[in-house]
C-alpha cells in the first residue's frame, strides 16, 4: 500500500466515520428532542381537563399558514384556516391529541403529541408533519 492509500485510510477512519456517526445522531425527532430537553408531553388527563371548558387555539405555521381550532367539551371541533372552514370531532388518546375532520387534510383522524412549553402556548407535534406552536385563548 502507498503513502497516499495509508492516508486515506487514517483519514477515513478518524474524520469520515465520526462525522458520519454524527450526522446519524442528528436524526433525533422533535418529540425525542422535546423529551430530552425536559419536557414531557401533555397526558391524555390533561388534554382532557384543558378541553373540559370551549378552547379557542391559535396557530402559525413556518409558511405563516395561519388558523384557528376550536375544541369544545362536546368533542365537536371546527377549523377556520384560508382553505375555508370543516367540522370533525376530538378526543384525547395516549397522550396525544386527535381530531377527525371531515375534509381538513384530506379528512380521516390525525393524532398529535402536545408539549406546554409557555403559559397558553403548546408545541404540537405531529408524527409526520411539522412541528408548530398554537396559542390557546
Amino acid at each position: 500500500m502507498n503513502k497516499f492509500s495509508e492516508m486515506h485510510i487514517r483519514v477515513f477512519r478518524f474524520v469520515y466515520i465520526p462525522f458520519v456517526f454524527m450526522l446519524l445522531s442528528g436524526c433525533v425527532t422533535v418529540e425525542q428532542q422535546m423529551i430530552d430537553d425536559g419536557y414531557k408531553p401533555v397526558t391524555t388527563q390533561e388534554l382532557n381537563e384543558l378541553f373540559s371548558k370551549p378552547v379557542n387555539m391559535r396557530w402559525t405555521l413556518r409558511n405563516m399558514e395561519q388558523g384557528n381550532v376550536e375544541l369544545d367539551p362536546d368533542k365537536n371541533a371546527k377549523i377556520t384556516h384560508a382553505g375555508g372552514i370543516d367540522y370533525g370531532t376530538w378526543a384525547a388518546e395516549n397522550d396525544r391529541l386527535c381530531i377527525s375532520w371531515d375534509r381538513f387534510r384530506g379528512g380521516g383522524k390525525e393524532c398529535n403529541t402536545l408539549f406546554k412549553i409557555g403559559e397558553n402556548k403548546f408545541k404540537v407535534v405531529p408524527p409526520d408533519k411539522l412541528d408548530f406552536i398554537v396559542t390557546i385563548e
